[in-house]
C-alpha cells in the first residue's frame, strides 16, 4: 500500500499511516508545520477601571511568517498566498472560519464594564496581628510538647540505669 502525503512544498511533516475505522483502511495522516505567528500588543491603560465605569482597551496585531514557510515560484494552489516580495506562503483557508491564519491576526478593541470593587471586611491590621500571635502560640505549644516528650524519655532512661 502506498501512503500519499503532500510534499514538503506543502509544508507538511510527520507523514504516517493511520488506521481509519470508518473506511477500514490505512490512510495518510500528517501535521502542518508552524506557518507563522501572530503578535498582539495591548494598548492603553487597563489599570484605571473605576466601579460603574467602562474600560475600553485595544490591541495591535503583527503577523510574522515562519522563516521556513516560503517558496519563490507560483505553486498553483489555493492553499498559498503571495506577498509583495514575490514569495508564496502556505496558509490554507480554515474550514470553520473561512479565513486564513494571517487574515485572523487583526487589531481590535473591546469595551467591558468595570467590576465592583468589594472591600474585604474580615481582614485588616488587627486581624494580621491576631494571626501572627496565633501562629506564635501554635509554634510554642508544638515546641513545648516535644520538649516534654524528650524530658520524659530522659527520665525513663535515668530510672532504668
Amino acid at each position: 500500500m502506498k501512503i500519499c502525503c503532500p510534499t514538503i512544498r506543502d509544508y507538511v511533516y510527520n507523514c504516517a499511516c493511520t488506521w481509519r475505522v470508518e473506511t477500514t483502511e490505512c490512510a495518510a495522516s500528517y501535521s502542518s508545520g508552524n506557518i507563522g505567528t501572530c503578535y498582539l500588543q495591548e494598548e492603553g491603560d487597563s489599570s484605571s477601571c473605576e466601579e460603574g465605569d467602562f474600560l475600553t482597551y485595544s490591541w495591535t496585531a503583527l503577523w510574522e511568517w515562519n522563516s521556513g514557510n516560503y517558496i519563490y515560484e507560483d505553486p498553483e494552489s489555493d492553499d498559498y498566498v503571495e506577498i509583495p516580495t514575490d514569495e508564496w506562503h502556505y496558509d490554507p483557508i480554515n474550514i470553520f472560519t473561512g479565513l486564513r491564519k494571517n487574515e485572523q491576526c487583526l487589531p481590535g478593541s473591546n469595551t467591558i464594564a468595570c467590576p465592583a470593587q468589594i472591600q474585604l471586611p474580615f481582614f485588616n491590621t488587627y486581624n494580621l496581628i491576631v494571626t501572627i500571635v496565633v501562629i506564635i502560640l501554635i509554634y510554642y505549644l508544638i515546641n513545648s510538647a516535644s520538649k516534654r516528650k524528650s524530658a520524659k524519655k530522659r527520665k525513663v532512661k535515668k530510672k532504668k540505669k
